[in-house]
């Protein structure tokens, strides 16, 4: 969960409470925002990240955003 608050501060939204649910429907992370996790998360796994865990209920909340990255490294 460490990695997944860098993240938060490298893109500008560090004080996320990391229990947030519906970041995307409620406002607090915008298309920018995913962006900008999206090319972090590049970083942390090595290799783009692939297009089927671009779905905005994978960025809904910090448990959620964790996991995709856990199953993203698991494919290499």
């Amino acid at each position: 969960m460490n990695h997944l608050k860098r993240i938060f501060e490298k893109i500008g939204k560090p004080n996320i409470d990391v229990t947030a649910k519906n970041m995307i429907t409620s406002g607090i992370l915008d298309s920018i925002d995913i962006m900008k996790i999206i090319v972090e998360i590049d970083t942390i796994i090595g290799k783009p990240l692939d297009s089927k865990f671009i779905k905005i209920e994978n960025f809904e909340s910090f448990d959620k955003i964790e996991n995709m990255i856990k199953e993203a490294m698991n494919e290499q």
